[in-house]
């Protein structure tokens, strides 16, 4: 609302409701932009030099960044507030720095327990994080919220520097790696001829194209369907969410040390698939939540199996790349169906 509502005075009254759209795109798309390069460059970086390092230099680029969004979005500053979202992005490595790190301390059996347990926090974070910026936004005070992330991000970092072992000591091999920002380009080219991991990067951008396409419209397509109002499609949200919760907790976690992802993973995508369909044919009654039931098991199971099969598909001196990279293609995914999804549909 902050952008397109002219109330609010973010931009010149007079300025066209079209040229405000446009303008929201760009800061929407600034922060798949920011991870897309990024990403990767700092997960190579943790491979050379630590996770710990790397982690709280990202950190202290995201304290940045969101000041940097908080001011802009005070000063009503256009150009800054593109900035921030671009290095909020940028800096936004700190997923993948945090599984690598996972990836050094538990092996095989465990980590995709371990990543299920990141997943399960980045659930919850999603959930709560949109009822923390509407509470504290309340009465137009929208940049109220990004001092506030800045301040726990702040206690974050030194939560870090105090407590937080590092996971992964570089060998002589760090060393003889070529330096510079573009050097990260050809460190990725050299990895994508290790076949496994090609394959599984492929598999995991694949399926974050649809799942993006999907998750984007179906809140649209919802409401066209069975003309739901905002109340009742908010209900089938919290729905999805205690649902995948459950499924993260009490299925895939107690699991995740029998089941080896290469069997899970086509199980899981078939069923993603299948859950897809039946959706579109489905009345608006208890059919519809068993559909979705089987749909949060399937992503549950899917999306950290694929993170931990990506992972396997690595060795120990390329979990900070290999995981970057999937960061960066997560985002370039999202960036994609962002930009194509409304012609498509």
């Amino acid at each position: 609302p902050l952008v397109i509502q002219p109330k609010y005075h973010f931009f010149a009254s007079a300025l066209p409701h079209q040229t405000r759209i446009i303008f929201l795109g760009i800061l929407l798309a600034m922060m798949p932009v920011g991870q897309l390069i990024g990403a990767p460059f700092w997960g190579r970086l943790a491979d050379r030099r630590g996770r710990k390092k790397i982690l709280i230099v990202t950190l202290a680029g995201s304290i940045l960044g969101f000041m940097m969004t908080a001011i802009a979005i005070h000063s009503f500053f256009i150009g800054l507030l593109i900035a921030a979202r671009l290095l909020t992005g940028f800096t936004a490595s700190n997923i993948a720095i945090g599984q690598a790190s996972l990836a050094d301390t538990h092996k095989n059996k465990t980590r995709t327990g371990s990543f299920n347990i990141q997943q399960i926090a980045i659930g919850i974070g999603l959930g709560a994080g949109p009822a923390f910026a509407t509470f504290f936004s309340g009465g137009g005070h929208f940049s109220r919220p990004f001092y506030l992330i800045a301040i726990i991000y702040i206690i974050l970092t030194l939560f870090v520097c105090v407590g937080f072992k590092e996971t992964y000591r570089p060998g002589n091999t760090a060393s003889t790696q070529t330096h510079g920002f573009f050097s990260v380009f050809r460190t990725i080219h050299q990895m994508l001829k290790n076949k496994p991991a090609r394959n599984a990067l492929i598999t995991f951008t694949l399926f974050m194209l649809g799942w993006n396409l999907y998750f984007q419209f179906s809140t649209v397509f919802w409401m066209k369907q069975y003309h739901l109002n905002n109340h009742q499609l908010s209900h089938v949200f919290i729905f999805i969410s205690c649902m995948a919760l459950f499924a993260q907790l009490f299925l895939v976690q107690p699991l995740s040390r029998i089941l080896p992802p290469a069997r899970v993973i086509p199980w899981a995508l078939f069923g993603v698939a299948a859950t897809f369909i039946i959706l579109a044919f489905v009345p608006f009654h208890w059919s519809f939540y068993l559909t979705l039931s089987l749909y949060c098991l399937c992503i549950a199971f899917l999306i950290t199996h694929l993170v931990t099969h990506v992972s396997l598909s690595a060795s120990a001196i390329q979990q900070g790349t290999i995981l970057g990279m999937l960061v960066s293609m997560s985002a370039l995914a999202s960036l994609s169906i962002t930009s194509i999804g409304g012609f498509i549909v």
